[in-house]
Order: structure tokens, then C-alpha cells, then sequence
């Protein structure tokens, strides 16, 4: 029943856009995709973008540009510009993985979204957090144009990241009965910190399952129950043991960055992959065969 309230949403979409897609090759799961075309871009102050993701008739996150001046006292009196990137989250029913940080000077918390890298693990595994304000950029300059300060701790624009081109924004996404749905949303930002682009984004529609940031083909099954007929995947200690494949399932293992660390051929049913010189932590394990196309985490200690 659970899965059926998710596809009843689903149908409104036709309607919205034909870049929608439902994806997926097995009945534990499957991504929805929306291609946002064109691209929305937010280049000048006080225009945003608002998303209901799940189509369900209330708006769950708005994306903005934002710009005010002030006076600062220090190191002077004097009068300043200041340019935010946004966003904004309208409901509990989401949540965006990032940083929370307590300032004593403020005696407050600020969020600053992370930008994901291509494959990155949607999960579980991230912090996750529903502040009503996640700060993807600062800039700040004296009324001249001269003296531009950037945001230290944002991810997608600071000293140390011109820009950030086809990155994610994690998030997860609360059903009418309490389940977590993961999934991304790729944008850009651009023009030292200005310039927000909104590209498209997906979920995963089965509750639990991970997703990977900008896959929208094949999707990652976290800590499912076993499935007749479907192999398994255990870790012990530092050594990975995988039984019950079909003769030459692909097998690759990807850090929780999306870095592909592992891959071979399997050339029978059951194999042991020892991983002693791998940082211990938490790895994803991809079967791809003609019948399957599964993902597990596994957790080598």
C-alpha cells in the first residue's frame, strides 16, 4: 500500500513535464527523475525557485537569490554588500544533508549544505538537518565593489572553491507514513558566489533505499532483508564475502565519496575480496550481471 500512495502521486507529474522519468530495474525499487529544462537560473537578488518534490500539493523547498546592505563597525564604519545563496525548507517533510555549526558570537546554530560529488552515497550515513535557512553561499564587499569576503564553511563557494559545477544537494524526504525517501538535486554555483543553476533532481521511491547523487539508472539498496535467489553480501573483519552470483557478475566497490576503490569479474559463485589495505569504515558493493543490479553496504572494521 505504501508503495502505491508514492505512484498515485506520481501521475500529476505527466501533466507538469515531459523530462519526468520513473526509472528502475528491480520491484525493491525505483527513482523518480525530473529534469528541470530549461535550467533555472538564479542570477539576480530576489529570484527563487520553489519545488514540491513529491507532488503532493505542498511545497517542500525554495532555492533563492538574496542580497541586502548593512553597516559594519568593524574594522570601520562602513557600508556593505552582502549576497546569499539559499535555501530554504518550507515543511518537516524534508530535510538537506550539510553542517551544522554553533557560533558563540551569535549563540545560534548555521547550515551549510553539502556539495556532493558525482556517486556520492545518499544516506542514511550523512547529517541531516530541516533549518529553515542552509547556506550555500556568502559573498560580501565593500559598496565599491572592492573587499570581497566569502563564507569560510560554505561548501559550494569559499576562498578555496571558485565555483561548483554539476554538484548535489542531498536530501531526505518524508512519505505520509513516516518512511525517509533519499535523493539529490544538481546545481551549480557560479560567478564567485552570485549565480545559483537548479539542473534537475531525483528520489528514490522505495523507503530506506540510498540513492547515488546524479545516477538516475540504478539505485542502492542499504540493509534490505535477503531476497530469494539473490546473492549475499557480508563483511567480516576486513575481508568481503559475497555468494550465490551467477558467473561473471561485475563487482565494484565504491567509497562513501562515490570513488570507485575496487572492481573485478567474478569468475565463479562465491568469492572473498580482502580489503586490509583499505581505510576501515563504511563501502558500497555493486553486483551487475544480466539479471541483477543490486548495492549493499557493508561495513569493514
Amino acid at each position: 500500500m505504501k508503495t502505491k500512495k508514492w505512484q498515485l502521486k506520481l501521475a500529476g507529474y505527466a501533466s507538469l513535464s515531459t523530462s519526468f522519468l520513473l526509472m528502475g530495474n528491480s520491484s525493491s525499487a525505483q527513482v523518480l527523475y525530473v529534469d528541470i529544462d530549461p535550467d533555472t537560473i538564479l542570477d539576480l537578488p530576489g529570484e527563487q525557485f520553489t519545488l514540491d518534490i513529491d507532488n503532493n500539493g505542498v511545497d517542500d523547498l525554495t532555492l533563492f537569490n538574496s542580497s541586502f546592505s548593512f553597516y559594519m563597525a568593524t574594522p570601520w564604519w562602513s557600508y556593505w554588500t552582502r549576497k546569499d545563496l539559499i535555501g530554504s525548507i518550507l515543511t518537516d517533510g524534508i530535510q538537506l544533508a550539510g553542517l551544522k555549526i554553533f557560533y558563540y558570537f551569535y549563540s545560534s546554530f548555521r547550515y551549510y549544505p553539502y556539495a556532493l560529488d558525482n556517486l556520492a552515497a545518499v544516506s542514511a550515513d550523512l547529517n541531516f538537518n530541516n533549518a529553515p535557512i542552509n547556506i550555500f553561499a556568502i559573498t560580501t564587499n565593500f559598496h565599491d565593489g572592492a573587499g570581497i569576503l566569502s563564507c569560510n564553511e560554505c561548501f559550494w563557494y569559499n576562498y578555496l572553491i571558485p565555483e561548483s559545477i554539476d554538484k548535489y544537494l542531498g536530501f531526505k524526504l518524508l512519505d505520509d507514513d513516516g518512511n525517509n525517501h533519499y535523493g539529490w538535486i544538481r546545481c551549480d554555483v557560479i560567478d564567485t558566489g552570485r549565480t545559483l543553476i537548479i539542473k534537475d533532481y531525483a528520489y528514490e521511491l522505495m523507503p530506506d533505499n540510498a540513492i547515488l547523487a546524479g545516477d538516475t539508472t540504478h539505485f542502492v539498496s542499504i540493509e534490505q532483508n535477503p531476497i530469494e535467489n539473490m546473492p549475499q553480501i557480508y563483511a567480516f573483519g576486513t575481508t568481503i564475502q559475497i555468494s550465490g552470483m551467477l558467473n561473471n557478475t561485475t563487482i565494484t566497490i565504491f567509497n562513501l565519496s562515490g570513488a570507485k576503490v575496487y572492481e573485478t569479474i567474478a569468475a565463479s559463485t562465491s568469492i572473498s575480496i580482502f580489503m586490509d589495505n583499505f581505510t576501515n569504515g563504511v563501502y558500497l558493493v555493486k553486483l551487475m550481471n544480466e539479471e541483477i543490479d543490486i548495492t549493499r553496504k557493508v561495513v569493514l572494521n
